[in-house]
């Protein structure tokens, strides 16, 4: 399995599953025994059904949705990306103070970063797949587009040239 493999699985994903809605694949790109780690969380996510859910929901929140890599680095079973997610907010007002003024709804974007784990292929299935998938992303900066108040520990105020 070389790196440029890896990559091209990752791309399908992020086009495919991600940019062009298609749920249906995600049991040939991911792995039965997926671990899906995001920052909200306190344990990792399990499982292609959770996948499954997280981007519907997504998309509900978020029908135009799309994410854009600008980065991409791979070495041995490992690829990185760093981008940008887009979408326009129809969910309903976090905490009920979202501000959507008359009816239109934000725009939002999300810069972040995502390293896929990489498994080959084996007896039981053709190709590689992803099997672990860590995010980082910048859901304060999502809480600011969307005009919600954000408050920060009062110990950061000590940090010269700290501001909320």
């Amino acid at each position: 399995m070389s790196t440029e493999e890896n990559k091209a699985i990752v791309r399908r994903y992020v086009q495919e599953v991600v940019n062009e809605g298609k749920i249906e694949l995600i049991d040939s790109i991911f792995a039965s025994e997926l671990a899906f780690h995001l920052p909200h969380f306190t344990g990792s996510l399990r499982g292609r059904e959770i996948l499954r859910q997280l981007i519907g929901q997504t998309r509900t929140v978020f029908p135009d949705m799309r994410m854009d890599i600008q980065d991409i680095l791979a070495e041995a079973d490992k690829v990185f990306t760093r981008g940008t997610f887009q979408g326009t907010y129809h969910g309903t007002p976090l905490g009920g103070s979202c501000k959507i003024a008359d009816g239109i709804m934000p725009i939002v974007l999300i810069p972040g970063m995502t390293l896929f784990r990489i498994q080959a292929g084996n007896r039981r299935r053709e190709g590689p797949q992803i099997c672990e998938v860590w995010i980082e992303e910048n859901f304060v900066e999502v809480l600011r587009q969307l005009g919600i108040p954000v408050r920060f520990p009062p110990e950061l105020a000590c940090i010269k040239g700290w501001s909320n």
